[in-house]
């Protein structure tokens, strides 16, 4: 029902050992998965918002490049978007818009296309279908169908906007064009 926003505190004394870590990782190789399950950092870590709006288990939270944006998809076939940091908001997160998508089943990926201005989010769900939200117009494109679920995509880097999606009927979707 509720996806939630977590950032880094200013705790005195837990920056010099987190900073001591990231020095590390630039020298010997730390792991990744061991810098983030470290204490320092964990110490730093506090509840900043809580993001209420949508009607059913949240199962995808994307940020945009620019890292201004957040776009959630749940089980209640909706997209959220949301300006996060807004200084002059009291919650330090503002809703922009809801999207009821084209899908009829629960949206388990949802990430804006790059180089849209973060304009179109493409969204794939229970029911097989990988669609494109046009969040300027409300336009919903269907752009590829499986057989089985689709539970995740990446868009192909340095590319027009091309999508690779992953079904659970054993196959890798061919490349889907967002334009």
């Amino acid at each position: 029902d509720k996806h939630m926003v977590w950032t880094s505190a200013s705790h005195s004394g837990s920056s010099s050992s987190f900073s001591s870590l990231l020095l590390e990782r630039q020298q010997s190789g730390l792991t990744h998965r061991r810098l983030w399950r470290t204490p320092a950092l964990l110490r730093r870590i506090e509840l900043r918002a809580v993001l209420e709006e949508h009607d059913g288990c949240v199962n995808t939270v994307s940020w945009n490049t620019a890292g201004t944006q957040l776009v959630s998809g749940s089980d209640d076939c909706r997209i959220a978007v949301w300006d996060a940091w807004d200084p002059s908001a009291a919650r330090h997160a503002r809703r922009r818009c809801v999207v009821n998508t084209g899908h009829v089943r629960n949206i388990f990926c949802a990430k804006f296309q790059p180089d849209s201005g973060d304009t179109k989010v493409a969204t794939c769900s229970l029911d097989g279908t990988v669609r494109l939200q046009d969040l300027r117009s409300g336009g919903d494109t269907l752009l590829g169908r499986s057989h089985a679920f689709v539970s995740k995509f990446e868009y192909v880097p340095d590319t027009p906007p091309v999508l690779l999606a992953a079904a659970h009927d054993s196959f890798f979707r061919k490349p889907l064009c967002c334009q």
